[in-house]
């Protein structure tokens, strides 16, 4: 039971639950994956620590679009 649940009135009810699109889901895998590509790449081509710092981007981006989603609900009631 989410906090829209708690946070209902006496006589109120819960019509609609919304979420959001897929495509935000994808965006942040798409993201991790192209920046886990991305330090590959720098590792091999000898830039020293800065693989690190891609991943670390990658990681922030990630939660950056996830976290939201994550903490978000959405509901129409009466």
């Amino acid at each position: 039971m989410g906090y829209i649940e708690h946070s209902l009135g006496r006589s109120e009810t819960l019509i609609y639950r919304a979420r959001f699109p897929g495509v935000y889901f994808l965006a942040a895998w798409g993201v991790l994956v192209a920046s886990i590509l991305a330090a590959l790449l720098v590792d091999a081509s000898g830039y020293g620590p800065l693989w690190f710092a891609m991943l670390l981007l990658g990681v922030a981006v990630f939660l950056g679009i996830l976290v939201p989603i994550w903490t978000t609900e959405i509901g129409v009631t009466n």
